[in-house]
């Protein structure tokens, strides 16, 4: 396996494993739980442990939907949401659990009137939604990082009507695919960072994280504050279990928080850097995998054609 292939492996795989251990204690708020070390059964959806939510199940509709119309189709891409909303498809245990009301809001006006892309929604426009499951954007146009971006981009317009949930998607997609062409994190941020951004992102991120105290990083379900939570995780921690178990420990959205540093480590570490209890005791572990390796640009059907 290549190193840009481990990493693309990486952040599919380390987005399920974040949304899966963190999945038991979502909604729950920080320091009144036992702290996350590994997979457990139960939470609001009694779960079995290693089961995962909407996080992952989006995440493998976008990749489904771009590897098989190696383009972006918004029809396709929210005929395939609703599927999974309304008959389980792509789900852990073949039920949709924890979609957002953004969410099913949007999916009932593309049902009804065949709506593309979000209206607004207020305050709820600006979830998470579509930053937990964005990584398949990422990693099959990395090797064309503004192609990526603009995936980014389009995939969250479909749920949410909302520029700081697309802004924040369209700098983790930078950032992923700087990760996943080889460049460290800290190199990667840097250079993404050059990019111009809004006050609000540059404020809540454009800082040393590693020097802020954790009774300033807010983990409910505003997507800048995901996006900051789980930076914070990251530039605090030295692997990939430290880090998804400091972002899910953070608890509220535990699960999107965790998905959204499994996806930044799992780039940087790679799916050889994920520890073997984490892979084989993650629901469907081998078909994320596999999903994961179609999204990958070297995949040979898919081999120097540009997808646009």
């Amino acid at each position: 396996m290549s190193s840009r292939n481990d990493k693309i492996a990486g952040t599919l795989i380390g987005l399920a494993i974040g949304d899966a251990l963190g999945a038991p204690v979502e909604f729950s708020p920080r320091g009144s739980f036992p702290l996350v070390t590994c997979y457990r059964e139960g939470g609001r959806f009694n779960l079995p442990a290693g089961a995962w939510t909407d996080d992952t199940a989006m995440a493998l509709c976008l990749a489904d939907s771009l590897i098989e119309t190696e383009a972006f189709d918004a029809a396709d891409l929210l005929t395939k949401f609703c599927n999974w909303a309304e008959f389980g498809h792509n789900s852990s245990t073949g039920i949709a659990v924890g979609i957002g009301q953004n969410t099913l809001r949007t999916l009932g006006d593309y049902r009804r009137h065949g709506r593309l892309e979000a209206e607004a929604f207020g305050a709820k426009s600006d979830g998470n939604g579509s930053l937990m499951r964005l990584s398949p954007a990422a990693s099959i146009a990395c090797d064309d990082e503004i192609n990526s971006i603009s995936l980014a981009a389009q995939q969250s317009k479909t749920t949410h009507a909302s520029p700081i949930a697309e802004e924040c998607c369209k700098f983790t997609a930078s950032l992923l695919c700087k990760i996943l062409n080889g460049q460290t994190y800290h190199g990667a941020k840097s250079e993404a960072l050059q990019a111009e951004w809004s006050y609000d992102l540059r404020e809540a991120i454009d800082v040393d994280l590693a020097q802020v105290d954790e009774s300033l990083i807010r983990s409910g379900g505003f997507v800048l504050d995901t996006l900051r939570a789980a930076l914070w995780s990251i530039e605090n921690s030295k692997t990939f279990e430290e880090a998804v178990l400091r972002a899910v420990n953070l608890g509220d959205d535990a699960d999107t928080t965790g998905a959204v540093t499994g996806q930044i480590a799992g780039a940087m570490f790679g799916y050889s850097g994920v520890p073997e209890p984490l892979k084989t005791g993650l629901v469907d572990e081998r078909r994320i995998y596999v999903t994961s390796q179609l999204l990958c640009p070297s995949y040979a059907p898919r081999h120097n054609r540009a997808l646009q």
